[in-house]
């Protein structure tokens, strides 16, 4: 359930004696969402006090919730960041972050209000620092970007964090940093993995302190996994196994494609050439993820609750490519909540989409410039040995389709064919693949980049071809288009922009 917090009041000061020119300012909230129980709190802290030697007056706060509208006291145990547990002095913004659902699993208020109590104990002794150490992960990978802060342990034994000026001093091609918030982001694609250095500059109490930490930068894993059950997810350099059917029913299985130039379209003497398929060459600047598979059945039934498909017969259906489902309900104008890629990006937080056409050609090919992407062309633009290794058709198995029948006829178990070179399945034959484009009867011949097709238009582009067609349809070059409402025997495939 999606909470708004409307207001929090703060600002109670607390000591062995009042402390009159001291008070928390300025506290913002801002719940997460998707909403996973986690709650960001600002606050600044106005304190015009200092000790005998004219430093700021380190102080402790206490923090505790309030709900107006049940009358009741809320625990916050869950709190960490700036002043939990430890010392802080005036300034700020200062952060700290509240998991709200582990403390409060009903938290459901517009009326609930944070306190913050500020003491001190006695009359500080002047404090030195004793340590200054960056704190964070030393080993990253993936395609998420990892938080690093400057930890600084005085001699009283309390700790603070403080932001200084961060760069990468060496191993620069394989990571970058937020020089202001620390954030790391891997840039490694060399296939192995590589070290950076990341530092940290700052001045505390007019000393210069600059810290160096050593990071592992990981080779970036060429699969991203979904749990659809809990909306969790994972990556990993071991392709899915297809003995289990876990792969593709509760499990969502993506693919990393490097960014890279290719040629889109067909040569002139293609058989079973269209017009609309102008040869030219197009680049792609960021890697993404893309299905392994066709979306399956169960996977659509477990965000969805229902079962569109024609093809539901068999012991089997669960791992058939999911059909009769329209560009609309898939994500609609712009990934409505109700829709499978909305529902998907509010489980997961992970900006899941349809492959642009252009991205789809390119996984599609791998590589290849021919009509199929084992590196073979087409025989007859009807029935054709080549295709039979790669995909469900007309010709074999597709026109004995029944709805009650099983995977032997109609569509078939998904990846039950020779995969292309990066491991992807089904990329030709089988169901019909929605992709993000509007249709464009011309895509032209001079090289662009990062197309995404026309910004309107009537219909949708699909791509891959279907059990109900023949060889020349597809084709990794075929281009075909329907209205976004219609839910004919179409299916998709997802994919997922990884980070730089």
């Amino acid at each position: 359930m999606k909470t708004r917090l409307i207001f929090w009041t703060s600002i109670l000061c607390f000591a062995g004696f009042l402390l009159a020119e001291c008070s928390i300012t300025d506290i913002t909230v801002h719940q997460r969402w998707p909403w996973n129980g986690l709650v960001d709190i600002t606050y600044q802290v106005v304190c015009d006090e200092t000790d005998s030697s004219g430093k700021p007056l380190p102080l402790r706060l206490e923090f505790s919730g309030y709900d107006a509208l049940r009358q009741v006291e809320i625990p916050m145990t869950t709190l960490s960041g700036d002043g939990v547990d430890q010392f802080i002095t005036a300034g700020g913004p200062y952060t700290i972050t509240w998991d709200a659902k582990t403390d409060s699993p009903n938290f459901a208020t517009e009326y609930f209000r944070v306190k913050i109590k500020a003491f001190r104990e006695g009359t500080p002794e002047p404090l030195t620092v004793s340590s200054v150490e960056i704190q964070g992960e030393g080993t990253i990978g993936g395609s998420a970007a990892i938080p690093y802060s400057l930890l600084v342990t005085w001699s009283n034994g309390s700790q603070t964090t403080v932001n200084p000026v961060w760069s990468i001093t060496s191993g620069g091609a394989y990571a970058s940093v937020d020089y202001a918030t620390g954030l790391v982001t891997p840039k490694n694609t060399t296939g192995s993995d590589q070290t950076a250095e990341l530092t940290a500059t700052c001045e505390i109490n007019g000393t210069a302190y600059t810290v160096k930490a050593t990071l592992t930068i990981r080779s970036p894993q060429a699969y991203l996994v979904v749990n659809l059950e809990d909306g969790s997810h994972y990556y990993t350099g071991v392709a899915p196994d297809l003995t289990n059917a876990t792969c593709r029913t509760t499990e969502l299985w993506l693919r990393r494609i490097p960014a890279g130039t290719f040629a889109m379209g067909s040569p002139d003497d293609e058989i079973g050439r269209y017009s609309n398929e102008e040869l030219h060459q197009v680049t792609l600047t960021q890697d993404y993820y893309i299905g392994v598979f066709e979306v399956t059945q169960r996977q659509w039934q477990l965000l969805m609750e229902t079962t569109p498909s024609f093809c539901q017969g068999g012991n089997d259906a669960a791992t058939r490519p999911v059909e009769c489902v329209s560009y609309d309900m898939i994500r609609g104008s712009n990934l409505e909540s109700t829709s499978f890629l909305g529902r998907l990006q509010e489980m997961t937080g992970l900006a899941f989409d349809l492959p642009t056409e252009a991205q789809w050609e390119n996984a599609c090919r791998a590589g290849t410039a021919t009509a199929l992407n084992t590196g073979k062309d087409l025989t007859s633009t009807d029935k054709d040995d080549n295709l039979n290794e790669v995909g469900r058709y007309w010709s074999n198995g597709g026109s004995s389709y029944s709805q009650i029948g099983d995977s032997s006829s109609g569509t078939a178990v998904a990846g039950n064919y020779l995969p292309n070179a990066w491991g992807l399945y089904d990329m030709h034959g089988n169901a019909w693949e929605w992709c993000l484009d509007w249709y464009a009867e011309k895509l032209g011949t001079a090289a662009v980049t990062d197309p995404k097709g026309p910004e309107s238009g009537i219909y949708r582009l699909l791509r891959g071809g279907s059990w109900l067609i023949g060889a020349q349809d597809c084709r990794a070059a075929t281009r075909s288009y329907y209205l976004p409402s219609a839910n004919g025997f179409f299916g998709l495939r997802v994919t997922c922009l990884a980070l730089p």
